[in-house]
């Protein structure tokens, strides 16, 4: 799927790649589903942040920390991002 700006779309699969890349970068074990709690400190934001805009050239810009405290799967980042760019981002379920 592609955008009229030929930029691609990040779908859930996406996100929870990034976020399993972070945690295993972290040193964390086990498997990271879409619905696997994780926590999103400052290192996993940066990589977020970073692999969003290398990967899909989406500029993700830090929210308040009242937002990212509520991050605690690759689900509620992905329904995050579907609302703040329905444009770039698929329908969260």
């Amino acid at each position: 799927m592609k955008t009229n700006f030929d930029e691609p779309l990040i779908t859930g699969d996406d996100i929870t790649a990034i976020i399993a890349e972070c945690m295993a970068f972290q040193g964390a074990e086990g498997r990271v589903d879409y619905d696997t709690e994780v926590l999103i400190d400052s290192v996993s934001f940066i990589w977020l942040q970073h692999v969003l805009g290398f990967r899909f050239r989406y500029d993700l810009q830090p929210p308040d920390s009242d937002v990212i405290q509520t991050w605690d799967s690759a689900r509620s980042v992905h329904r995050y991002l579907a609302g703040l760019s329905p444009d770039r981002v698929v329908a969260a379920s």
